[in-house]
């Protein structure tokens, strides 16, 4: 599996940048071929940790998951729901999960048979060891 690394060509990442990054890269890994790449960024749209392949643009996927969670934000709001937490976006040939995960967004792509359920507790998992590193310090 070919997985583009932020660490070339994006930007230079700090010591927990790249722990993130690793985290990510392990679970594209792991959860293959579910899951066919992941990212975190920041709620200004700029990448943290992308692991995707290379018909995918890390910086821009950043981006469109920060408007995701931005307009969901505004809907939640209007609707009186609280604050968006997931949501999963379906498509013909696959899906995006998209978790806020304190200061950071997280976004899953996935395959289009890809058991949900099991990549939502894997999500799980994922935010909250990302949540402890970008936390730290």
């Amino acid at each position: 599996m070919y997985l583009r690394s932020l660490s070339r060509g994006v930007r230079p990442l700090s010591g927990r940048g790249k722990r993130v990054e690793s985290i990510v890269q392990d679970f594209v890994r792991s959860n293959a071929p579910d899951v066919t790449g992941a990212a975190v960024a920041s709620p200004r749209g700029l990448p943290i940790a992308v692991a995707v392949g290379p018909e995918v643009d890390p910086r821009m996927l950043s981006a469109q998951l920060a408007a995701i969670v931005s307009a969901q934000d505004r809907i939640v709001s209007q609707l009186g729901l609280g604050d968006m937490r997931t949501s999963t976006v379906e498509a013909d040939r696959g899906s995006l999960v998209v978790r806020r995960t304190g200061e950071y967004i997280i976004g899953v792509l996935i395959g289009k048979d890809a058991n949900l359920g099991l990549i939502l507790i894997e999500l799980d998992r994922l935010s909250n060891e990302i949540s402890e590193v970008l936390s730290a310090g």
